[in-house]
């Protein structure tokens, strides 16, 4: 496996550990328990960077 691809499930596997994180700083502190749930959207763009660079790497061999 490719390392970039690597990258991106772990980056996938972080991301949706976020869902079960209480907010401890930044505008989600605002709402408290009900953002529990929510991916982190930082953490999801993160994510997608690494699968979308993953899989335009796989299309260029």
């Amino acid at each position: 496996m490719h390392d970039l691809a690597a990258a991106a499930i772990a980056a996938g596997t972080g991301a949706a550990s976020t869902e079960a994180l209480r907010a401890r700083r930044g505008r989600s502190t605002y709402v408290g328990d009900v953002a529990v749930g929510v991916l982190d959207p930082g953490a999801g763009h993160g994510g997608a960077v690494f699968r979308i660079r993953a899989r335009l790497l796989r299309l260029q061999r």
